[in-house]
């Protein structure tokens, strides 16, 4: 990356990836990014993961809501991003 966005291993040689953005309410840890960063290349997801600062009204928030074909990780249930409706991506169940 650019030092501000991971790439996933399968958008690193063209370049081709897809903004997913994460929050971070402290600016010292981000939500799910580890797992985030897996399943990029676990299952050849080509994200450019970045991080933004979220506390309600933020940096992320923002973007979510400015470029609305990004992926961003948030809870549910919640409402804060209904008027742009959201899709979930699910992944298959996994074993212990």
């Amino acid at each position: 990356g650019d030092g501000r966005w991971w790439l996933a291993p399968s958008c690193r040689s063209n370049r081709r990836c897809l903004p997913c953005i994460t929050g971070s309410s402290d600016g010292k840890w981000a939500i799910y990014p580890v797992e985030i960063m897996q399943k990029a290349a676990i299952w050849r997801m080509p994200l450019a993961l970045g991080v933004a600062h979220y506390n309600g009204s933020s940096a992320f928030k923002e973007l979510v809501m400015t470029y609305r074909d990004v992926l961003f990780m948030f809870w549910a249930p919640s409402v804060e991003f209904i008027e742009i409706s959201p899709v979930f991506v699910r992944f298959p169940n996994f074993n212990f």
